[in-house]
This record gives structure tokens, sequence and C-alpha cells, in this order.
């Protein structure tokens, strides 16, 4: 789990509680993580179509489309319990 999860926390109780929440919430964050992807998906079809370059501000929609991107895998990354390191537990 990623320290931003609890460096808002400042006793070891109350990091010890959010933990465990946070686990406990695994089924509803792999659900999120999966419609994430779907929306991630669906922004890749967008800006793969031919008819998007056929707008004078197509450069922006492509960087307005990479910057979503970015969000969603940096937000993937943070509710991705799995592939992290437990820091909680060193």
């Amino acid at each position: 789990m990623k320290t931003a999860w609890t460096q808002h926390l400042k006793t070891q109780e109350e990091k010890d509680r959010f933990h465990n929440s946070v686990i406990g919430s695994r089924l509803v964050l792999e659900r999120l993580a999966t419609i994430l992807t779907e929306k991630e998906k669906g922004a890749e079809r967008v800006i793969q179509s031919l008819s998007s370059y056929d707008s004078p501000s197509w450069s922006f929609k492509a960087a307005d489309n990479n910057g979503y991107s970015r969000a969603i895998a940096e937000i993937k990354s943070l509710i991705n319990l799995d592939q992290q390191k437990d820091i909680y537990n060193q």
C-alpha cells in the first residue's frame, strides 16, 4: 500500500484502522480499476480515430486525451494493492 493512503494520519491506531478499511475495500477498488480501464480504452479509440484529425484543434484534443490517460494511470496505480510494495508492514 502506498504511503499516500495514510500520510494524512497522525497515530499508528488511525493508520491501522485506515489500512484495514482500504484492504477491506479491495472488491470496490478492483471494480473501480475495471471501470477506469474501460474509460481509458474508450479515450484511446477516440484519439486513434482518423476523424479526430479533421479538426484544426486536434493537437489540443490529443494533449487533453494524454492528460486524461495519465490521470487514469495514476489512479489505477494507487488503487492496485496487489502491485504495490506493502509499506505498511515494513
